[in-house]
């Protein structure tokens, strides 16, 4: 009965942990796509950042993920 809550409880994580993921990449995605031509220079130059932070971590450099 114990190993059974356990994997529930392990099932409940891992599905927690999808979703956290996707919301991730939805997010990032927006950013990546997002047009920056309405934007100001400060706002540009915030985007252009988290595009590079987004970068390096998919490609496995060391980029701020604190986001």
């Amino acid at each position: 009965m114990e190993e059974r809550k356990v994997a529930i409880k392990e099932k409940r994580l891992n599905l927690h942990e999808e979703e956290v993921q996707a919301k991730k990449m939805e997010q990032e995605s927006k950013i990546m796509f997002m047009d920056v031509s309405v934007l100001d220079e400060t706002q540009k130059a915030y985007v252009q950042q988290m595009r590079m932070q987004i970068l390096a971590s998919r490609m496995g450099g060391s980029g701020n993920e604190s986001v």
